[in-house]
């Protein structure tokens, strides 16, 4: 009867385990404007507490990781919050992506975009807000 027991606490406590880590994978999917028109690409792979995004140079046909000078991933249950930070010359930017999994092969996005670009007197600050889903890869097209 104890063996029993202790198999049901094994097989539950990895049923929570693969809750929390049903982000762990590569992704890819589109971000949407207001008019319903593709604004961007996304793809991403996540491991764990990791995150990486890629580019896509459609005229090498390659995938690139890319590079920001802050980026964070935080995840908690079935959402999770990736940010990047970059600037150059007198802008900043922030790039924020809010990431709610649907089901395993499915992530709602929620994508926001800021930029300040510094001036004399005010700051210029715009903003853009998107949404979308990403979907699960199982072939990846960037090894």
């Amino acid at each position: 009867m104890k063996r029993c027991f202790l198999i049901l606490i094994a097989v539950v406590g990895m049923n929570v385990m693969a809750q929390t880590t049903g982000f762990d994978g590569e992704w890819l999917g589109y971000v949407y404007d207001e008019n319903d028109e593709i604004a961007s690409y996304l793809v991403i792979e996540i491991e764990g507490e990791e995150i990486k995004q890629y580019s896509y140079d459609s005229r090498m046909k390659e995938y690139s990781v890319m590079e920001f000078d802050i980026q964070r991933f935080v995840r908690h249950r079935n959402n999770a919050v990736y940010t990047w930070m970059n600037q150059g010359g007198q802008w900043t930017e922030t790039q924020t992506y809010h990431l709610s999994l649907v089901h395993d092969d499915k992530i709602e996005i929620l994508f926001t975009r800021q930029v300040n670009n510094v001036k004399d007197g005010d700051n210029e600050v715009w903003e853009v807000r998107r949404s979308g889903y990403i979907e699960r890869i199982e072939e990846s097209p960037y090894y």
